[in-house]
């Protein structure tokens, strides 16, 4: 006797009736319909403790006859799809795993397998320790393992290179073929193990899920619904418990370069069309002899990220700026590495959009030369940019409200802003990169931020552009 069924923590029954049952869990009450008498008797004795599956057959099949077995499995699985019922593996009295449903997709059922057949670890599959519990989780899985002993882990272990039932059964011979095979049983039928082919080829070494690393997988299905059970959106967790950042990123000291005022009517003056400017967005890697200025790069950071409002909410300051961003957070930040600009020396400044000044963080060292060098190679070396501007995130202006979505949020708030940066050096006649990608790590070496705090989340090119353009 290895496998039983229970409801999830903090479920119950109330409202029982003959023909109708109210679950009610931890985030709200729903209402089953009862077909028979069989299907209540295993309800109410779920409600008050666990059943095999044995004791499930029997139990129905006593108070409802032949046909309420096929309907207590119905209703079960229903049950297990609204995740409120979870399977437990037991052996000598103590639980070795629980599976856990997370999404409408799951079934109760499991698939058959044979003692004989090789079966071998997902590659998206992964162990991690949450809350004193050991988890198992794959975001090609609508479940979830907690490993509750030594037997399930060690098997799992063992999983690494195709493996069967019996061959399992030989190197642990102090457990029970019946429990190794129900363990792999339910391994298998949450797609955290696959079976292997004679050519070791599985389903994941071929299309389309030969397409997805783990970590782009990954981070797809835990920040949408579907495959996860945490909780999503804006939960404001950290509320009460930690002060919200502010809106505006404390400065210390007096600003470096201070931008001249915008003449709202040299922006007006500017009559192109924004279809046109549209249309002529693209990518100019190769920057001209001709330095960008100051006044140019005020310009263009005035337009694209400067700071309109800030104003008080219950839950903390927000902001406005031309770009959008998911409950006004704004946590993105513009740090602003000059290479070549006029009457701006060379060194690493933050941007400030309240101020509209640029604040003098870090003097050219080696970290801020390898920046520009990681940039230079990544456009492949058409010409030294004349300012590399790295944008970054104060991870915390969104977490604190956002659970599940925070750093998706992020790189959405950075796909609007790399649009506005394009959008508006079009428009001034400038030369915009997006980069494909940079380093975290030498970000924070060259300007002493944090990582954890602040992080750099994309590299992006600006200068002038040559007579001839190659984009």
């Amino acid at each position: 006797m290895y496998q039983f069924l229970s409801l999830v923590d903090g479920t119950s029954l109330e409202n029982i009736k003959p023909d109708s049952v109210t679950f009610v869990t931890p985030s709200g009450k729903f209402d089953v319909v009862v077909a028979d008498s069989g299907v209540l008797a295993v309800l109410t004795r779920l409600n008050t403790g666990q059943l095999s599956e044995q004791e499930v057959m029997h139990l129905a099949l006593l108070e409802g006859g032949f046909t309420s077995i096929t309907n207590t499995l119905s209703c079960l699985n229903l049950l297990y799809k609204k995740k409120v019922l979870l399977r437990r593996l037991w052996h000598n009295n103590s639980p070795i795993l629980t599976i856990f449903p997370l999404a409408s997709a799951c079934t109760l059922s499991v698939v058959e397998i044979q003692e004989d057949d090789d079966f071998v670890s997902s590659r998206f599959a992964y162990c991690r320790h949450d809350q004193n519990t050991t988890l198992l989780e794959s975001p090609t899985s609508h479940e979830s393992i907690i490993f509750h002993s030594w037997p399930a882990v060690a098997l799992w272990s063992e999983l690494r290179s195709p493996t069967s039932v019996k061959t399992l059964a030989l190197s642990f011979p102090d457990l029970p073929i019946q429990l190794i095979r129900a363990i792999i049983t339910n391994l298998f039928s949450a797609n955290f193990i696959l079976r292997s082919s004679p050519s070791c080829e599985t389903l994941e070494e071929t299309p389309p899920l030969c397409l997805w690393e783990f970590h782009d997988l990954l981070f797809h299905a835990r920040s949408r619904l579907g495959r996860h059970s945490n909780p999503y959106g804006g939960t404001y967790r950290f509320r009460n418990k930690i002060e919200p950042l502010p809106a505006a990123k404390p400065q210390l000291g007096l600003p470096t370069i201070l931008f001249d005022k915008i003449d709202r009517s040299q922006i007006d003056s500017q009559n192109i069309p924004f279809i046109r400017v549209l249309d002529n967005r693209k990518s100019i890697r190769n920057h001209g002899d001709e330095v960008l200025s100051k006044e140019e790069l005020g310009m263009f950071l005035f337009l694209t990220a400067r700071t309109k409002e800030i104003f008080d909410t219950p839950y903390g300051q927000l902001s406005r700026r031309p770009y959008p961003s998911g409950g006004a957070s704004y946590e993105l930040e513009i740090y602003v590495l000059v290479n070549r600009c006029t009457s701006i020396p060379k060194a690493l400044y933050h941007y400030c959009p309240l101020k509209h000044a640029l604040f003098r963080v870090a003097d050219q060292n080696e970290y801020t030369h390898a920046l520009l060098e990681s940039a230079w190679h990544t456009v492949q070396r058409e010409s030294r940019p004349h300012v590399l501007l790295i944008i970054t995130s104060r991870i915390g202006r969104v977490s604190w409200k956002y659970q599940s979505i925070a750093y998706s949020l992020i790189l959405k708030h950075v796909g609007v802003l790399v649009q506005t940066m394009y959008l508006v050096a079009t428009q001034l006649g400038l030369a915009p990169c997006a980069l494909g990608g940079g380093d975290s790590d030498l970000f924070s070496l060259a300007s002493g931020i944090n990582y954890y705090e602040e992080t750099s989340v994309c590299e992006f090119i600006l200068g002038k552009p040559t007579p001839s353009i190659d984009s």
